[in-house]
């Protein structure tokens, strides 16, 4: 049941609002719950990056000006004990398990809701001393949050599973698609193609997206196709993603813009769009391109591209580590006659939607107004 009474506070915690898929996604609910009246504050470790101007002067942005998560701990706490939010809402596992410690441990009685976004790899981490220390972190406060939002049917069972914890304290909402998106393809930063047609892809230049195995499948294909390939985005990854190039003679077909803000009009005007991750949650980036109505490819990575493509009924899913496949459903895809309209699959990620889905999972337990608190 949605919850009643709109007048009580929600502080978003994130780290940062630089431009990844989870800051995007908490600042279109803030914003989105702020336009229904709620008393909003996104809380942020370091408020710096794109996404700064995007906050709604509808909601109360807090910035602790602090350089990394474990540094905002005391501030966190202030936070808590002075702005008295009814309920805090954290996404990223670093920020959950601050939540968790400041929250719980500290035995303050705001309810806690941690957002879990993707099923993270051991090679993510800097070492295998960090990989388990967070493993170990969050095993132990994980259990402790009062509700746990994954992105993904597939990554709410592994939360149930991994966790061992009942499953009427996990439920799913699907990372919706912000309002402006539609509406800001006329606009946005050019580079050169050269008019000529292109394929996209987009994300953080990090070994989680598999741009190196895309790369390596475009170049079994750019002999019979006039189409670039352009990876929007930035990271650790450019030199080695660079290199491939270089190695495969692509210069000139392969392009690296770097970050855009706005990247929906490129978008729009792409042939196929591909998302080549080897995991994920539920990625943003491949709803968006639906949205746009563009052809994607995927590959079928854990977790998010299956239930968003319904098993390859919306857009053609490749097993990981294949770049022969890759580069074939890519080519299938871009000489087709007969695609899919995936706007329609993705209206099931309308933010609106998204928004009432939140709102009753704030209300899993009843809000009780005269006292302030969920009981």
């Amino acid at each position: 049941m949605v919850a009643e009474n709109k007048n009580f506070k929600i502080s978003f915690l994130i780290p940062t609002l630089e431009g990844g898929g989870a800051e995007r996604v908490f600042l279109t609910l803030a914003n989105g719950l702020a336009k229904r009246g709620f008393d909003v504050n996104l809380v942020v470790v370091d408020a710096r990056g794109p996404y700064s101007t995007e906050v709604s002067p509808s909601v109360n942005l807090i910035d602790f000006h602090c350089k990394r998560v474990g540094n905002a701990f005391f501030k966190l706490a202030r936070h808590l004990k002075t702005d008295k939010p009814d309920i805090l809402i954290s996404a990223l596992e670093h920020t959950n398990i601050l939540a968790l410690l400041v929250g719980k441990f500290l035995l303050f009685k705001q309810k806690i809701i941690i957002s879990e976004r993707v099923f993270k790899h051991k090679s993510v981490y800097r070492s295998t001393l960090h990989y388990l220390l967070f493993r170990i972190l969050s095993k132990l406060t994980y259990p402790t949050a009062d509700h746990i939002i994954a992105v993904s049917e597939d990554l709410r069972d592994i939360i149930i599973k991994e966790l061992k914890i009942t499953a009427q304290r996990v439920s799913v909402l699907y990372n919706p698609i912000p309002d402006f998106i539609k509406t800001n393809t006329t606009e946005g930063e050019k580079f050169p193609i050269d008019g000529k047609p292109y394929i996209l892809a987009a994300g953080r230049l990090t070994q989680q997206k598999g741009f190196l195995g895309l790369v390596r499948a475009f170049s079994k294909i750019s002999n019979v196709i006039d189409h670039r390939l352009v990876i929007i985005g930035e990271g650790e990854e450019r030199k080695n993603i660079e290199a491939e190039i270089k190695l495969k003679y692509l210069d000139g077909r392969v392009i690296l813009p770097g970050f855009i803000k706005n990247p929906y009009s490129m978008m729009s005007k792409a042939d196929l769009f591909v998302l080549s991750s080897l995991y994920e949650g539920m990625p943003n980036v491949l709803i968006q391109a639906m949205s746009l109505g563009i052809p994607v490819v995927a590959t079928n990575c854990p977790t998010g591209p299956r239930e968003i493509l319904d098993n390859g009924k919306w857009g053609e899913l490749v097993e990981l580590g294949d770049p022969d496949a890759l580069a074939a459903a890519m080519l299938k895809v871009l000489n087709s006659d007969d695609l899919p309209d995936v706007k329609k699959r993705a209206e099931m990620f309308d933010l609106e939607a998204c928004l009432d889905q939140l709102e009753n999972t704030i209300g899993v337990t009843s809000y009780d107004p005269s006292q302030q608190v969920f009981k």
